[in-house]
């Protein structure tokens, strides 16, 4: 199974939120420069339920050179851990058969707003009239 894609999750977000796609993008795009933004400068994020993103400090240590072979000495680094909180942890210890992905989810969504909405201008349903899609017309 490959992993969710981000434009997959800006369109779970968007068919759940019922928002548009680049009102999701930006969404997503300032809650990931967010959290980058604050372990940049030291200070752990942590959201209840979900889990928390830390720091941790790797000690020094001395490595091979693929490429020549010498020794080198690399330095002390810091580097981000995401650590599950604990209902994170209960929902995927239920397991895939009583969760559904953002992909089913955001499928069910928008299967379910289509179903629901009734065609607008240009026999497009679920489409406002300033979204419908324009059709080109071929002149002769």
């Amino acid at each position: 199974m490959r992993p969710i894609r981000k434009s997959e999750l800006i369109q779970a977000v968007a068919l759940r939120v019922g928002i548009s796609r680049a009102l999701a993008r930006e969404t997503v795009d300032a809650l990931l420069q967010s959290i980058a933004a604050e372990l940049g400068h030291g200070r752990p994020v942590v959201i209840r339920g979900f889990g928390g993103f830390h720091l941790r400090q790797r000690a020094g240590r001395t490595a091979r050179d693929p490429n020549t072979g010498e020794m080198v000495r690399l330095p002390p680094r810091r580097h981000a851990r995401f650590v599950p909180g604990a209902r994170l942890r209960a929902l995927v210890a239920q397991g895939a058969g009583r969760l559904r992905s953002c992909r089913d989810r955001a499928g069910m969504a928008q299967h379910e707003r289509l179903a629901q909405a009734e065609p607008g201008p240009g026999g497009h349903a679920g489409r406002s009239a300033d979204r419908a899609r324009p059709r080109l017309v071929r002149g002769g």
